[in-house]
């Protein structure tokens, strides 16, 4: 990918779920912010840095939240949002066994989740289809673009 071009009006966000290599394994971030996102867990990410790829943001998000540094993140979806204001999330998936060594660095709690019957309870309303596009790209297919327009 291209380093984004540089609106200043569209926030521009990463969004990774590491898996197990068998997939049966999500790692998960319990989040204290943004706000609306207190207490909840999803997955790995954050802003894109003026200048900075998608993928490359994408492995520096999980180097500071996790300590586990992955070159081989797959874009699988691109959200766009209108909730505050116009943002873009690239959605992005890796499976490797280095995940098993990921620890806390930050403030944010680390949570191995089932990836296959995920406790939907306390996640964020779309992580659970979020995992599930995930492992099924990873597993036969392509699914690309998404469109979100209201929060249930």
């Amino acid at each position: 990918m291209k380093p984004l071009p540089n609106r200043s009006d569209i926030k521009r966000y990463v969004l990774g779920f590491l898996f197990s290599p068998e997939l049966s394994l999500v790692l998960l971030i319990k989040k204290n912010r943004p706000k609306w996102q207190r207490g909840k867990f999803n997955g790995i990410g954050g802003k894109i840095e003026p200048g900075e790829t998608a993928p490359d943001a994408m492995r520096r998000e999980c180097r500071e939240e996790t300590n586990v540094d992955v070159c081989d993140w797959r874009h699988f979806a691109t959200l766009n949002t209108n909730m505050d204001g116009p943002e873009e999330v690239f959605c992005f998936y890796a499976s490797t066994e280095e995940m098993l060594g990921a620890e806390q660095i930050t403030d944010e709690e680390l949570r191995f989740e089932s990836a296959v019957a995920p406790h939907v309870d306390w996640m964020l309303y779309n992580v659970p289809w979020l995992i599930a596009a995930a492992r099924m790209h990873k597993l036969r297919g392509q699914l690309k673009h998404y469109e979100v327009t209201e929060v249930f």
